[in-house]
């Protein structure tokens, strides 16, 4: 799990005085079952701000819910113009990349805090501590980081929307986030924090359990838990499926 939730809450824990606000959050449907007819499905996550000062107002606070879910390690190509042809050229390895990255606001990102605040929470897709080996040179990672994000909105896996709303002048908020067909399954964790006059002073964090039902379901949940027997299996279909073929179509 992101290690991002730990250094978050441990510093809204040093940061925060003891009678300051609380945060309580919850999430419409924690379980997400990814049949074979899935073609996505929203979620609600539900906020409550406890022990507010008395007079307190939603004017005064901001608010940003973030879905995230497991690290990924990929590898990234670049293609660029050879003598006339496209090639694969730079090659760069990214990780600590969140496979799913849905934020919520309540405005802009840049107003919820200030920049060293934001990059410490990864809250903003600029923010996003990803990493890089290095092989295609420092000046190159920006356009990696770019394309890397970019290819994941593309693919429904990133959002970024402000679409955080108090119910009725209330310290009661909700947000909403779309969960694609496409999520890889696992566990998500839903993060809430709350910011005044650019300070956090309170967080909260909830889950998302993402599993597939059925046939699907059993192969995944096989695939993962024996991986080797899994590889040999898939081997050895494909064997026999291409000994059958050239048994059915030969030409005596």
């Amino acid at each position: 799990m992101r290690r991002l939730a730990l250094g978050a809450f441990a510093c809204a824990a040093l940061s925060a005085p003891a009678a300051a606000e609380r945060l309580t959050i919850a999430v419409s449907t924690p379980n997400v079952i990814i049949t074979s007819n899935f073609v996505g499905t929203p979620i609600t996550v539900f906020g409550v701000i406890d022990q507010a000062p008395a007079g307190a107002t939603p004017d005064q606070y901001r608010v940003a819910v973030l879905v995230t879910g497991h690290d990924e390690s990929i590898v990234a190509r670049r293609k660029d113009r050879v003598l006339g042809v496209w090639v694969n050229d730079a090659a760069e390895t990214i990780g600590s990349a969140p496979a799913f990255y849905a934020l919520s606001t309540a405005g802009d990102v840049a107003g919820l805090a200030s920049p060293g605040v934001l990059k410490r929470l990864e809250i903003g897709f600029d923010n996003i501590a990803l990493s890089f080996n290095g092989n295609a040179g420092e000046a190159a990672t920006g356009e990696f980081r770019d394309a890397y994000v970019r290819l994941k909105r593309e693919a429904g896996l990133y959002g970024e929307q402000p679409n955080v709303d108090f119910l009725a002048g209330n310290l009661i908020f909700r947000s909403s986030a779309y969960i694609p067909a496409n999520i890889p399954v696992g566990r998500y964790q839903v993060l809430g924090y709350v910011f005044s006059g650019g300070d956090l002073v309170a967080s909260a964090q909830d889950a998302i359990e993402v599993s597939k039902s059925g046939p699907e379901g059993l192969v995944s949940t096989f695939a993962r838990s024996q991986s080797l027997a899994y590889g040999i299996i898939c081997a050895g279909l494909a064997l026999f499926v291409g000994w059958a073929g050239g048994v059915i179509f030969r030409r005596d």
